[in-house]
């Protein structure tokens, strides 16, 4: 199957046959001349308020602080929470009454007062987090301490 031929025009001749007198050319969209200001070209907004924010400018704000504790300061602490040996401060006959969940009793059965936290990390086969959120929260209790 052949393709049509394209019927040949003059340039600027359209279906129509008319030529157009003049060139039209649209003004740039995003731009206008300020009053006043001749070949001075400004950005026009686009028909909505400018939206007028409430914070101060970056220069006007106080920088904001953070206290760099350092890696060396952190391990100091999680050592000291690993080698802490966690103790039962409340008798047996108190703790049914306690708001506590399984996995707290089953924390509670391994603390003899000689285990450290690690060595309960490894017993339990919990992973370190969550135990440690659970001592926190026996501690917040008053059922244990970390000594």
């Amino acid at each position: 199957m052949e393709k049509p031929k394209r019927r040949i025009t003059q340039r600027g001749i359209g279906e129509s046959g008319l030529r157009p007198k003049h060139a039209t050319v649209p003004p740039p969209s995003g731009t206008h001349n300020k009053q006043g200001d001749p070949g001075v070209d400004a950005p026009i907004s686009a028909g909505r308020p400018e939206k007028m924010s409430t914070r101060p400018p970056r220069s006007l704000r106080r920088p904001i602080r953070v206290d760099d504790v350092g890696d060396a300061a952190v391990a100091i602490a999680q050592k000291v929470v690993r080698h802490a040996v966690p103790k039962v401060i409340k008798r047996a006959d108190e703790l049914p009454g306690a708001p506590i969940t399984h996995r707290d009793a089953f924390l509670l059965s391994l603390i003899d007062g000689r285990l450290t936290v690690q060595a309960l990390v490894d017993v339990s086969g919990m992973p370190e987090a969550q135990m440690m959120t659970i001592l926190e929260r026996l501690a917040r209790l008053g059922i244990v301490t970390l000594s």
